[in-house]
């Protein structure tokens, strides 16, 4: 095996991720879920109806949504990596929250159910995504998501010497400002942010 030094001093096999690149994503993979978790039992519990909490509408109505999620993630972020010349498996959250959506939508279809059910997972999917970013900003080049090239003081290199946008940060920004905003509008129930 033939080993080489890359532009950020990184040593491995040519064009193969670092295992602490992977072990660090993989963290944060995982660290989001906790997040989430944490987030969704502990934030201010919206009223206790069936569209407050949307898994009392159907038995399986979080697998749905898994499953829905998982395939869309699946889906999108394989088909994008294909059409950009990668023959890898991708995982893309646009992707899932598609399919999480379609797949619920396709549920309360089959229920009759007309109002909105996704209050609830609002607050703990943007802390999901947050800590997620972080992570595939850890992972570099081999995530896939880096921006494009940047002269401005906070552009990273992500390992192939040029200084690139951190779109990852970027997004866990935006989500962590969407959280906390969220979550002051909650806690005043605001009408905009506790429609349900």
């Amino acid at each position: 095996m033939v080993l080489v030094i890359d532009g950020a001093g990184r040593i491995g096999a040519p064009g193969a991720p670092r295992s602490i690149d992977v072990i660090l994503h993989s963290a944060f993979d995982l660290l989001a879920v906790v997040t989430a978790t944490i987030v969704f039992y502990f934030l201010p519990l919206l009223p206790p109806s069936s569209v407050g909490q949307p898994w009392r509408l159907h038995p399986s109505y979080v697998s749905f949504a898994a499953l829905g999620m998982m395939a869309g993630a699946l889906a999108a972020g394989t088909a994008n990596l294909l059409l950009s010349g990668f023959g890898e498996i991708g995982k893309s959250v646009i992707g899932g929250l598609a399919g999480a959506i379609l797949a619920i939508e396709l549920l309360k279809r089959r229920l009759g159910v007309t109002g909105s059910t996704g209050l609830r997972f609002a607050a703990p999917l943007a802390a999901a995504i947050a800590v997620g970013r972080v992570g595939c900003f850890f992972a570099g080049m081999d995530d896939r998501t880096y921006g494009t090239p940047t002269s401005l003081p906070w552009g990273h290199d992500f390992g192939d010497g040029i200084r690139r946008h951190p779109v990852q940060l970027y997004e866990a920004i935006a989500m962590l400002v969407f959280l906390v905003a969220f979550t002051v509008l909650l806690r005043r129930r605001n009408r905009i942010a506790a429609r349900a």
